[in-house]
């Protein structure tokens, strides 16, 4: 019996990106910034999204993670899924997929947040 070889490069792409991203914030907080400045930037905050209007928290957020176990959760979980994913819907349609649910998580999150 065969296998066919599954290739899920993005899924990879993006999990290095995160893992990246999570090295350098924490590279930035020590010998830069302050972690509050760097969250108050690329964090999504729905009173600073609106009120200051940072458009562009909403994918920023997608690729900042707080603690390891954090960051380590959030990546198995797109590791396992994207696996499946990627493979079935293509590469293109998969990118789209990511970007589009995260920005509607993070805008439903603002959302929820200035209804309460």
């Amino acid at each position: 019996m065969r296998f066919m070889k599954v290739d899920y490069t993005y899924t990879k792409v993006i999990i290095a990106i995160n893992i990246a991203i999570f090295f350098l914030f924490y590279v930035l907080a020590f010998f830069l910034f302050d972690t509050g400045q760097i969250f108050r930037w690329f964090a999504l905050t729905p009173s600073i999204l609106v009120n200051e209007y940072f458009i562009w928290t909403p994918i920023t957020s997608m690729f900042l993670h707080t603690l390891p176990i954090h960051l380590f959760f959030n990546m198995i979980s797109l590791f396992f899924i994207g696996r499946f994913v990627e493979p079935l819907i293509g590469r293109k349609r998969f990118l789209q997929v990511f970007f589009i649910c995260g920005i509607f998580a993070g805008l439903l999150h603002v959302a929820i947040s200035i209804m309460t």
